[in-house]
């Protein structure tokens, strides 16, 4: 038997994972920076077309920032969910599935090492890319309109950073790992399409929660916050049960 956690075995596992995977991984990467890159040009030509129509001598706010900060956090959602179907992707044919799990590592080792690499490593690489943008937006942008306050965006402004500026990334924390943890479990129930089946999944569960908050009087601010709560709650039992439906498919594959 297997011992459940192995540091220097888990280290050699996910270097392997990492080959295997790394040609996808950078084709996904360029992908992404080419759709913020489009949201960022885009949404400067509309926010930047007219900005000395406000006197040389009156500094006004960052047009375009909210605005960037709002569409790269949809897109940093999608992403995720996307990136969080593909878990499995290895695994969506029966030999390519029976060779996954038969390999010398722990069931947790196998499981966390794809986490890391396609959740934790689209986290990353989304914001390594976001911040490059908006880096090389702020430098070019700064000196062209002179009487803008360019400043940097980021992916969870538009929530604000006011007095409940911490609670709303709190809340949105909560909800994003919801999102990506469900289709992480997706990737294990529905291996051979993961994207469509927890797609459709979500959808009918978003449409039981939209009609179980109109009936409950969603307009209260305390009913918004258990919701939270339980989904975050739900999150990290998506976590857990995505872990054990892969000891699940081990034991199916070998009897």
């Amino acid at each position: 038997m297997i011992d459940f956690f192995d540091c220097k075995r888990f280290m050699r596992y996910l270097g392997k994972l990492w080959t295997e995977q790394r040609r996808t991984m950078f084709l996904s990467a360029a992908i992404l920076l080419g759709i913020m890159f489009i949201i960022e040009v885009w949404i400067c030509l509309t926010a930047y077309n007219d900005p000395y129509g406000y006197g040389d001598c009156v500094r006004i706010a960052d047009p375009a920032r909210t605005s960037i900060s709002f569409s790269c956090s949809l897109l940093f959602v999608a992403g995720g969910c996307i990136a969080a179907s593909r878990l499995f992707t290895d695994g969506q044919q029966k030999a390519g599935r029976i060779h996954v799990l038969t390999m010398p590592v722990s069931m947790f080792e196998n499981w966390l090492a794809r986490t890391l690499l396609f959740a934790v490593g689209y986290f990353v690489v989304f914001h390594v890319i976001f911040y490059a943008l908006e880096i090389m937006r702020y430098l070019l942008l700064s000196s062209a309109f002179p009487n803008v306050d360019i400043r940097i965006a980021h992916p969870v402004m538009w929530l604000g950073f006011g007095s409940n500026g911490l609670l709303n990334i709190l809340y949105a924390t909560a909800w994003y790992v919801f999102a990506v943890s469900f289709f992480m479990l997706g990737s294990f129930v529905f291996p051979r399409k993961p994207l469509l089946g927890t797609t459709i999944s979500a959808f009918v569960l978003l449409l039981i929660g939209g009609l179980t908050l109109l009936f409950f009087n969603a307009d209260n601010n305390a009913s918004f916050y258990i919701l939270t709560a339980w989904v975050g709650l739900l999150g990290l039992v998506n976590l857990w049960l995505s872990y054990r439906r892969l000891c699940e498919l081990e034991v199916i594959d070998r009897m």
